[in-house]
């Protein structure tokens, strides 16, 4: 009897190990099963889904701020620098990342965001006001607004006419094409920088800063402070579904008015320091990446139920990020580092996503399943010795 109930126990500890050991494949399957059109990509073990690409500037004080592809070939990948130091690069590509070009070389400039109109029509942030291009980025051109010392940050253009810009201090708009800026003068919150832009047609828009997230809807008129957690990555989905992430904070918005704050994937449920998130993309409802510091790249195929962590070739914090589809994607990285991957939507090792995860959820029911099992055990055992004294002579 003693041997039968340690058989079962060690039986039942056994399924419960194999359970924990596949809980990641088995949490993925789980959740992704009616969430994804189409299977994911599942990568062979220990296969780098990123790449480094080759190029002539990588410095310890550069900084690439933002990189943005129009298609499969053509995209561009800004600079600003660290220290002070002033070396803003725009380099460019024809040929998906393998070769890059310096189009644009300003020793006392810092570039950080790019609006791509189309292949021909650029618009750059700088210091001071932007840089544009008619011409794919063989010839740029300036055009100076406010104070010239103004750090500008976001830029959007809805179409060839209507855009708008932020410094780091003021807002401004333009109308016809980039030929005029007007100040936005309702713009009046002290905020150090409205980083990220999305206006879903000329009257209502979303802007992102270092305190908050700002609502208008009469072309910016008036705005209302929605939520007073800021960051600096913004991502539409469609005119009423949205994410936003910052260094320790993400938040989703799925009726076109209400962020709700979601749990952060995390490489562990105890970390020892702040993800350090730098940018979003959610190319639909299902697929979107998040980039930053403890895990480079993360990946979600089901509207972030659950986030895979990416191979990614070295240790570094990844700063921006862009995909064309949901297998040829790009990122950004310190150092001046440029990535590339044609397996975007590789599942990768499972994150923590808090007390909801699934994977927490496995596990809290494994040991759910643990303790009544062995209660039932101690019970069947007491019954056995029971009948056992029932049936025998004691004298």
């Amino acid at each position: 009897m003693k041997n039968l109930c340690g058989r079962s126990t060690t039986r039942l500890l056994a399924y419960v190990t194999l359970l924990f050991i596949l809980t990641p494949s088995i949490s993925g399957a789980v959740f992704l099963g009616n969430e994804i059109n189409g299977s994911p990509f599942i990568p062979a073990q220990n296969e780098t889904i990123w790449e480094i690409l080759n190029h002539d500037y990588l410095s310890d004080n550069i900084d690439p701020s933002d990189v943005e592809f129009v298609n499969a070939t053509h995209g561009w990948v800004l600079s600003q620098s660290e220290l002070g130091t002033r070396q803003g690069m725009i380099l460019h590509t024809n040929d998906s990342g393998d070769s890059w070009h310096q189009q644009l070389y300003n020793t006392s400039q810092s570039f950080t965001q790019i609006a791509v109109i189309d292949s021909e029509t650029l618009w750059v942030t700088a210091i001071g006001g932007l840089y544009y291009t008619e011409t794919g980025g063989r010839i740029w051109n300036v055009t100076n607004i406010g104070d010239p010392n103004d750090f500008f940050y976001g830029i959007q253009f809805i179409n060839r006419t209507h855009g708008w810009t932020s410094s780091h201090t003021s807002m401004y708009k333009t109308t016809d094409g980039g030929q005029n800026w007007e100040s936005v003068e309702s713009w009046t919150f002290d905020d150090d920088w409205g980083r990220g832009i999305h206006f879903i047609t000329p009257l209502e828009g979303w802007v992102i800063g270092f305190l908050g997230i700002y609502h208008t809807e009469n072309g910016g008129a008036t705005w209302v402070k929605e939520v007073t957690h800021g960051g600096g990555g913004m991502s539409f989905v469609s005119e009423t579904e949205a994410w936003v992430i910052s260094d320790d904070w993400l938040a989703h918005m799925t009726d076109g008015e209400t962020w709700v704050e979601k749990p952060l994937p995390r490489t562990s449920l105890l970390p020892s320091k702040l993800p350090y998130f730098s940018d979003i993309l959610f190319l639909d409802t299902n697929n979107g990446w998040i980039v930053g510091d403890e895990s480079e790249v993360a990946y979600t195929p089901n509207g972030g139920i659950n986030w895979y962590s990416q191979s990614f070739p070295h240790d570094n914090r990844v700063l921006a990020v862009d995909f064309i589809n949901v297998t040829h994607g790009w990122a950004t990285g310190w150092g001046g580092y440029i990535y590339r991957t044609t397996k975007g939507n590789s599942l990768g090792t499972p994150l923590w996503s808090g007390l909801t995860d699934s994977l927490v959820l496995w596990v809290v029911s494994a040991v759910v399943v643990v303790a009544i099992s062995s209660t039932l055990v101690v019970r069947r055992r007491k019954q056995k010795i029971t009948k056992t004294h029932q049936g025998v002579d004691l004298r």
